[in-house]
């Protein structure tokens, strides 16, 4: 449902995206992906959806939970948990991984202490290789910073160079800030003078946003007054989420008291 203030996964339920969608899909055999975006403008909800349609196992990792100064162990927990979440897509390839990675049950555990046990992020990325996947990071721009970005980028660059199966995708709401972390204009970043293929997620236009939330009211069939629609799209100037959560707001009855 377009009103649905969960991020979609289904192309159905996504709004006037094709060409961003097909963007993505059409250039999944490079490297490096960008999307960027400010934020609730949808990028997650994009990823999710070109994701499902790519057809190759895929790993979905949400940065936006790592702290400031994020450690070895934030950052390893993070990855585990996402390959936990993808666990029946790539059991095969995780099993035959011998140590520094342990599987129990539909938990996936990453070793990155204990000698011939540990592993680090490049030998992981160089395992996962063995077959084609896609590696999503959410909100990547909070990578940067910390004792670990240098690995982080080591990593990504050396993936870049040798893994032929592996397409990143890092989308960002911070463009700035994830622009210094790729080091755009870095000659020192690992990943300076590498290519890669930005998507960039705008706002709904005036017509667009009136259009959205008429489709999505209509599918819960609730009659809206063209004004109240209007309110809305003028408040919140076509940013997908905020129109998602002041439709809602106004059928529990909320609106009144968020626009004043």
């Amino acid at each position: 449902m377009l009103l649905d203030e969960r991020p979609k996964t289904s192309r159905a339920d996504l709004y006037d995206r094709d060409e961003e969608l097909n963007d993505i899909l059409s250039n999944i055999d490079k490297p490096l992906i960008v999307v960027t975006g400010i934020r609730r403008i949808g990028k997650t909800s994009v990823i999710n959806v070109a994701l499902n349609e790519v057809g190759v196992p895929y790993v979905l990792i949400d940065c936006r939970s790592l702290r400031d100064n994020y450690g070895r162990s934030d950052l390893y927990r993070l990855i585990s948990n996402a390959l936990s979440s993808s666990l029946d897509k790539l059991i095969d390839i995780l099993r035959r991984i011998r140590g520094g990675i342990s599987i129990m049950g539909n938990a996936v555990e990453i070793r990155w202490r204990g000698g011939r046990e540990q592993i680090n992020l490049a030998e992981l990325f160089d395992r996962l290789n063995e077959r084609r996947i896609v590696i999503a990071f959410d909100e990547a721009q909070r990578l940067r910073g910390g004792p670990l970005s240098g690995e982080v980028l080591n990593a990504l660059a050396h993936a870049y160079d040798f893994d032929r199966n592996i397409t990143f995708i890092l989308t960002g709401s911070e463009v700035g800030l994830l622009y210094d972390f790729i080091g755009v204009e870095d000659p020192n970043s690992p990943l300076f003078g590498r290519y890669f293929h930005e998507v960039r997620i705008d706002r709904f236009t005036r017509d667009e946003s009136i259009d959205f939330l008429r489709r999505g009211f209509r599918e819960l069939n609730i009659d809206v007054p063209m004004s109240i629609i209007e309110e809305i799209v003028n408040a919140f100037d076509g940013i997908p989420g905020w129109l998602v959560y002041a439709a809602n707001a106004y059928i529990r009855g909320c609106w009144g008291s968020i626009h004043d």
